[in-house]
């Protein structure tokens, strides 16, 4: 394991910094669990049987920022990046500012992601093709992309979007759900999967045929490629749904 800390600078009024770097031996099919409160959760597939791990802690004092923690478990193949935030009183003058944490995380491709949880902020996940993939996002951006597992996207407030730049051979699935916002699906002309989108107070949008789908469509079925055996759902339940090529 290496570990490297640099410290931020210490000025008034300006918002503090470090950044964390740990690095592990990693089976190429282990399960990564990584949780965190405020800011980013990055985590991008790779060839190399590691985890790299960089996290960028940022708050506004010293104190704060010291206090924040990166915790890392490793279990045999079991993985668990826990984010840990100092208390903050709910009468404090700081109580939406106790510090975030800004991950990128790179892991082996053939890896599982059982939990990918961040309740503000940005997550990206790409590259995975392990077992399983469970990202949540409670507010904030999701981006989930060349992903070949039996993935499930849930998103409270926000937007998600899903890019696939290639196709591979098989089955996997993806099913993603947003409570109030928009989806963009961007898909190759290869794509053999079966599609179903719903989304009851917008609209579906799709320019993956010839022919359109009707502007005022809310809903969606549809086979791309001559074996279509994987499948996706999306459903929002306040926001649109739009489908396009991948150029």
């Amino acid at each position: 394991m290496a570990f490297l800390l640099c410290a931020g600078r210490d000025a008034e009024g300006k918002i503090l910094e470090d950044v964390v770097r740990q690095s592990y031996v990693l089976s190429p099919t282990a399960r990564v669990t990584i949780r965190n409160t405020d800011g980013r959760i990055c985590v991008y597939g790779s060839d190399v049987p590691r985890l790299e791990i960089m996290a960028v802690r940022r708050a506004f004092s010293q104190e704060r920022l010291e206090g924040i923690k990166i915790e890392v478990s490793i279990n045999e193949e079991v993985v668990t990046i826990d984010t840990r935030y100092p208390p903050v009183a709910s009468d404090s003058i700081l109580a939406d500012r106790s510090g975030t944490v800004d991950y990128v995380i790179l892991v082996p491709m053939f890896c599982s992601l059982p939990q990918v949880e961040l309740q503000n902020g940005e997550v990206v996940v790409d590259g995975i093709y392990g077992k399983e993939i469970d990202v949540h996002l409670e507010r904030g951006l999701l981006h989930f992309s060349n992903c070949f597992s039996a993935a499930r996207v849930s998103l409270g407030q926000g937007n998600l979007d899903v890019t696939y730049d290639w196709w591979e051979p098989g089955a996997f699935s993806l099913a993603a759900e947003v409570k109030d916002g928009d989806v963009r699906v961007a898909l190759p002309a290869e794509a053999a999967v079966r599609i179903e989108a719903d989304a009851p107070k917008g609209h579906v949008e799709n320019s993956l045929q010839p022919v359109p789908n009707p502007g005022d469509a809310h809903t969606l079925q549809l086979d791309m490629g001559n074996d279509a055996a994987s499948q996706f759902r999306f459903r929002t339940e306040a926001g649109n749904i739009r489908f396009e090529p991948t150029f």
